[in-house]
């Protein structure tokens, strides 16, 4: 469980925290690239679908937090059944399986319209919903108030983003 939640975190905060080495157009020392190189060679980041190469440079989408997510949880290997469904994501689209197997899990959800928007950048807000859920504390969070206050208080709770001081949106 420990392995998890750091793996999470540690996307979570390589996509959202200002780290002025992560940002667009800032220079990377021979430490940050070794360091995400070594998060790499441990797996602790998946290379990113069809590239084999991790970009610190770009925001993830929430497609692609989906994938890590299931990767995270250990899920990668499991197929989506096809019950779940967003009406804008083919199954040709990368994550397909992975959003499906996301969904059926509980671990996330779409919009009102039926839509998931899986090419849009996540932001915070999302991230720590997932990450809520995943570790079983949605319920909670809903009775707190749900998406995105609920989930917020109860990942401050939880002590998951304790010092993590971020805008929303």
């Amino acid at each position: 469980m420990k392995k998890i939640i750091l793996c999470l975190l540690t996307v979570l905060m390589l996509t959202q925290a200002p780290v002025s080495a992560l940002e667009p157009g800032a220079a990377k020392s021979a430490f940050d690239i070794k360091a995400l190189k070594t998060l790499l060679a441990l797996d602790v980041i998946p290379p990113a679908v069809g590239t084999g190469d991790f970009n610190p440079d770009l925001k993830f989408t929430r497609g692609e937090f989906a994938y890590y997510a299931v990767y995270f949880l250990g899920l990668g290997d499991t197929q989506s059944n096809g019950a779940v469904s967003f009406s804008d994501i083919p199954q040709s689209h990368p994550y397909f399986n992975q959003i499906g197997i996301a969904a059926q899990n509980g671990i996330l959800s779409g919009y009102q319209d039926g839509a998931f928007h899986p090419d849009d950048p996540i932001v915070y807000e999302q991230c720590v919903k997932i990450l809520v859920t995943a570790l079983g504390y949605g319920i909670p969070a809903a009775q707190k108030g749900g998406y995105p206050y609920g989930y917020l208080a109860q990942a401050e709770n939880i002590s998951l983003t304790n010092k993590l001081h971020l805008a929303l949106g």
